[in-house]
């Protein structure tokens, strides 16, 4: 029973350990995909505060300035 109760500790203890990595693994994508949204004069002044506002203009920047559909086709 006392075996029982360190085994549950333990996993317990390596369940929040891997949920404490994961996070520290995901923010940074979440960051990028943030900040994808937002201006970049917002960006550049303020690059870890909240967004002012969100816009979808660096996307159609990308698209109308490279090839970007030829560039996902070929990969």
């Amino acid at each position: 029973m006392h075996d029982m109760k360190k085994r549950k500790k333990k996993n317990l203890m390596i369940f929040i350990f891997l949920v404490i990595v994961a996070i520290l693994m995901l923010l940074p994508f979440a960051w990028l995909i943030l900040s994808s949204f937002r201006e970049n004069m917002d960006l550049l002044s303020n690059p870890f505060g909240t967004p002012k506002s969100l816009s979808i203009q660096n996307y159609v920047d990308v698209f109308r300035r490279q090839p970007m559909l030829r560039y996902l086709f070929n990969t």
